[in-house]
């Protein structure tokens, strides 16, 4: 799932980890959120959006088809 998302991070060298501690959680749960096991809060795509994605659409990082 969110394959927009994995690919913009890999474009970016943006890390599990690295997106981990910008949520203040587990690199475990933003693995599960990445794979659709735990859905992401909008206060959490909001903050990601932020800090490295910016010129991109809300809509296309985490779109799920």
């Amino acid at each position: 799932m969110f394959l927009n998302l994995k690919y913009e991070m890999e474009k970016k060298k943006v890390t599990d980890q690295d997106i981990a501690n910008l949520l203040s959680i587990t690199k475990k749960s933003v693995q599960n959120r990445l794979n659709g096991k735990v859905n992401f809060k909008i206060t959490e795509c909001l903050k990601i959006h932020g800090q490295w994605f910016q010129d991109k659409s809300l809509e296309y990082l985490f779109d799920t088809h």
